[in-house]
């Protein structure tokens, strides 16, 4: 509690008060008498906060709100409740102000002080949050336009200086490079929560090279095999949740081999038709038979404590179901573990390339991004019409334009998003297969309402292959 004056000066206070003004709350100053008169000249040289205008003790409040609250106060106006958040302290406090004598004029003001920090600091946090994921949604946005147009650019520069092997090199290291801004725009967007998991086709050679160079520098001591037999497929699976994944099998591999060893990535056909598999073998110290059936389990573990609680490997098998795959262990002690992960096989590009000769309506803000992308579209094969807003994109219907499919960013000028244009798209044609590309989506929940509305969603950046494949999945009647 504060008790002032007409002039806002310090008259009493209790020890929530002192302690606000960073004062002990036994300090002698905590007495209801006056330490000077009233008419005392501004500016006496006082020993205590007594007789001191309250945003004189608090300077960050000089010339404030709660300056001009309290001045209005005794005018007559103001609200007698409001909150006030000491920077100095970091705490939020909720004062509420009570006129003292006649009430035509009143000759103090007490002001109550609650502590609100404990009860605000959960919804302040949330708010702070909200707000970094806001601003991460729209450079995630703006980024992935950049690296959408950067990889596809890139790919087209390795395919064309195939003969030239330095250079094809260096377009390879940019493609790396743009995978590797795409992984951090993943991670923003999944802080965000912003963007479902979405399979997309995920080349093995490259990924298990990766791997590879970053298990030996990781385990100098061991031997790391790569085997991807030549022309195998890719598969279709979460990339960044496949390479944690993989990077988990590799991690567990590492850490039975402490004396060294052979630590072999290899892909091949599964039994199982249309899908592939991938092995992660050791020849380390393997698996006890009844460590080994109940591994896969969460909070199952051989490894000492500090290694982590037994998680790894429940979501390594957790992804492969989530992505229509299966995970499986052959292992014994003394005879290393062989991790079997079996993943979907994606068409191949060819078999995704049935589009060809087809129109695609092309409708995206991004000037650099339309260009790239109705340039991979016209590379398979298929005849493009670009418009940067929906409102173009429905005119061009309206005056006859008959796509096969209408291939939208989410996020468009003009206030109608990707899947309002498609319902209006439509209404005039329907039946009109139709496709979304993202670089975020504005709602947590707008991956779901894009299925709901049987419109698929890719996100970007994306290579041509992956495209073609989501191309070739929205025509299929």
């Amino acid at each position: 509690m504060f008790r002032l004056d007409r002039q806002g000066r310090i008259m009493a206070m209790d020890g929530a008060a002192a302690r606000m003004l960073d004062l002990p709350a036994d300090a002698p100053v905590l007495t209801a008498a006056l330490s000077v008169p009233h008419d005392a000249p501004h500016g006496t040289p006082l020993g205590s906060p007594h007789g001191v205008p309250l945003w004189e003790m608090l300077p960050e409040l000089q010339d404030g709100p709660l300056q001009a609250q309290i001045t209005g106060l005794f005018a007559g106006a103001g609200e007698r409740l409001f909150l006030f958040r000491h920077t100095g302290l970091g705490r939020d406090y909720a004062l509420a102000a009570d006129l003292l004598g006649p009430a035509e004029a009143p000759e103090a003001l007490e002001l109550r002080i609650r502590d609100l920090t404990a009860d605000l600091a959960p919804r302040l946090r949330e708010e702070r949050l909200e707000a970094a994921a806001r601003l991460g949604l729209r450079l995630a946005h703006d980024f992935n336009n950049v690296l959408t147009v950067s990889l596809g650019n890139a790919e087209f520069l390795a395919e064309a200086l195939v003969d030239r092997p330095e250079l094809a090199e260096a377009a390879r290291l940019m493609i790396e490079s743009v995978e590797r801004g795409a992984g951090l725009t993943a991670r923003v967007l999944q802080f965000a929560r912003r963007t479902p998991p979405q399979a997309s086709r995920v080349e093995l050679s490259p990924l298990l090279e990766r791997l590879a160079a970053r298990q030996r520098l990781l385990a100098p001591n061991c031997r790391v095999e790569v085997a991807v037999p030549p022309g195998a497929p890719p598969v279709l699976a979460d990339p960044a949740a496949l390479e944690a994944a993989l990077q988990e099998l590799c991690l567990n591999a590492l850490r039975a081999m402490t004396q060294g060893g052979t630590l072999r990535l290899a892909a091949e056909a599964a039994p199982e038709a249309d899908m592939l598999r991938l092995t992660v073998a050791d020849t380390g110290r393997g698996l006890p038979p009844d460590l080994a059936e109940r591994c896969l389990e969460p909070f199952v573990t051989d490894q000492a404590e500090g290694w982590g609680v037994g998680l790894g490997l429940s979501t390594v098998y957790g992804f492969a179901r989530a992505n229509g795959g299966s995970l499986s262990l052959d292992s014994g002690a003394g005879q290393g573990t062989c991790a079997l992960l079996d993943l979907p096989a994606a068409p191949r590009i060819a078999e995704a390339a049935g589009t060809r000769r087809r129109e695609v309506l092309l409708v995206e803000d991004d000037a650099a991004s339309r260009a790239g992308i109705a340039a991979m579209l016209r590379h398979l094969g298929l005849g493009v019409t670009t418009t940067a807003s929906a409102a173009e994109a429905l005119e061009a219907l309206r005056d006859g334009l008959r796509p096969d499919l209408l291939l939208s960013d989410v996020v468009l000028p003009g206030g109608l998003d990707g899947g309002r244009l498609v319902e209006a798209a439509r209404a005039m044609l329907p039946g009109l297969p139709a496709l979304l590309i993202s670089g975020y989506t504005a709602r947590p929940d707008a991956g779901e309402a894009t299925q709901e509305r049987g419109i698929r969603l890719l996100s970007k950046p994306f290579r041509r292959g992956e495209l073609a494949e989501a191309l070739r999945q929205a025509l299929q009647p």
